[in-house]
């Protein structure tokens, strides 16, 4: 995978995952999907090399803030960009850290600016 044009969806939502993989492998990008933070962590620690999180923030297991949380706390992932997403308007307003955030439900056009703020379609 492409490191400039690879995203990491972490949304345990199969539908909502689905979607955002269609849409953007659409765009021109690689989409990886984790079910929960725990999932994407170990995909992180295992080698995959992002160039965006795209971060649900309520999930089962691990959720987006404990991600973002041992996110912060490596130096090897500290830096990566995280997008947060919820339906939640609350929840979005008390995460801090984050460069975008997305509140459900989010216009392909929000997410096109959000990935293409840090991403490049392969073959770009």
């Amino acid at each position: 995978m492409n490191p400039e044009s690879h995203i990491l969806v972490v949304e345990d939502d199969a539908d909502i995952s689905g979607l955002i993989r269609t849409l953007l492998e659409g765009e021109g990008y690689e989409v990886t999907v984790a079910h929960n933070g725990l999932e994407a962590l170990n995909l992180l620690r295992s080698g995959v090399a992002p160039c965006l999180i795209l971060l649900d923030l309520e999930m089962p297991v691990m959720n987006g803030r404990q991600l973002k949380a041992e996110l912060s706390a490596d130096e090897r992932f500290r830096d990566l960009p995280v997008a947060v997403m919820s339906a939640s308007r609350d929840n979005l307003k008390s995460f801090h850290g984050s460069l975008r955030k997305l509140r459900k439900p989010f216009s392909l056009r929000e997410l096109i600016r959000a990935v293409g703020e840090h991403c490049s379609p392969v073959g770009a």
